[in-house]
């Protein structure tokens, strides 16, 4: 063991694991994609799509495809082929699709309080951030894989 914390209740013991690791500068740097979106706005449009899954195990991603100044918010499964585009404030001259967990978004997007938020990406396998002008607050949500 690397370690060993020790107190009145309990005792944990630690390893460090070597190898390979993520390369937390390029996942934390500059993010080329940034844009502003009404958070009310795009929560509404998660709850919207998400109520287009048909269980609570289902794995069906939100698909977001971002281009120019709008955002469209999909879900596509057996029996929904849901859309609603959401309007952001800048223009995106690089455009994505990305897929993630519409749940997890909508539990980051509690813990803000200003109408608006920045979302920022950089690839469909690299992490959205999540942030708002007046607080250090910085959230990483991971995407899934998507179909092409």
């Amino acid at each position: 063991y690397a370690a060993v914390f020790c107190n009145e209740d309990s005792v944990v013991y630690t390893r460090l694991i070597s190898g390979e690791y993520f390369n937390t500068d390029k996942m934390f740097g500059d993010s080329p994609i940034r844009a502003t979106i009404d958070r009310k706005e795009f929560s509404n449009a998660l709850t919207r799509a998400n109520m287009c899954i048909n269980s609570e195990k289902s794995k069906v991603p939100v698909v977001l495809d971002i281009s120019r100044y709008e955002m469209e918010v999909s879900i596509i499964n057996s029996t929904n082929d849901y859309k609603e585009v959401v309007q952001l404030a800048e223009d995106i001259n690089t455009p994505i699709r990305i897929g993630f967990n519409p749940k997890l978004i909508n539990e980051a997007l509690k813990y803000f309080s200003d109408d608006e938020v920045c979302i920022e990406l950089t690839t469909p396998k690299m992490p959205m951030f999540v942030s708002e002008t007046n607080t250090d607050l910085r959230v990483l949500i991971l995407p899934v894989n998507i179909a092409a």
